[in-house]
């Protein structure tokens, strides 16, 4: 798959992945040597396209039972991309766990979560926004506006129009988010006065 990501895409595209489940989920960011080189493998054919991979967290992951666990997770991933960290659990968004991250030049995910009191802290010289929706809109429905959230959307354009010296922003929307991920970033596109894309409709749903 990696192989065609690479095909299809220009030399100047770059992509963002999360890292497998089984290394955030199951195994709990613990033993997972294997796993890492496992998926840093997969991406070798778009290795010089992928800029940040993100750790997303479970939400019963607290910090301090994942901070040891990061520490040595560190220290085996190559410096080439950026890693930020969703974190859910409530943990994450303490004086700790921020000071933790600053120090270590990771960004905290911003995100829309449900129930998720997220204070969005500015920790890097760069933002990582993930808009992913609860996944209450069924695959069938893909690839139409279903749940218009423009004041939501608008909401997110005016607290990114405050932001300054901040050089790189990535803002991920999916198709659970409104229905579909194209036209939430073509309405974030348009609010912050860039221009719409078009989209092939024949792949709309992919």
């Amino acid at each position: 798959m990696a192989r065609k990501w690479d095909k299809d895409t220009p030399r100047h595209f770059r992509f963002t992945a999360k890292f497998p489940s089984i290394i955030t989920h199951e195994k709990r960011l613990e033993n997972v040597n294997a796993e890492i080189f496992s998926f840093l493998s997969s991406l070798s054919p778009i290795y010089d396209k992928v800029t940040a991979l993100v750790l997303q967290l479970p939400p019963s992951l607290s910090f301090q039972e994942a901070k040891p666990r990061l520490e040595k997770l560190f220290d085996m991933l190559p410096d080439d991309f950026l890693y930020p960290i969703e974190g859910r659990h409530e943990s994450w968004f303490s004086d700790e766990a921020i000071k933790f991250l600053e120090g270590k030049k990771i960004c905290l995910v911003w995100n829309d979560v449900k129930g998720i009191d997220n204070p969005m802290p500015i920790i890097t010289n760069y933002l990582y926004i993930r808009l992913i929706g609860d996944r209450s809109i069924p695959d069938s429905e893909f690839g139409k506006v279903v749940k218009n959230k423009d004041k939501l959307i608008a909401s997110w354009t005016k607290k990114l129009k405050t932001i300054q010296n901040i050089p790189q922003a990535f803002l991920m929307a999916n198709n659970h988010y409104e229905g579909f991920g194209p036209a939430t970033a073509n309405s974030l596109r348009m609010k912050l006065g860039m221009r719409d894309l078009m989209w092939d409709k024949k792949n709309k749903k992919h």
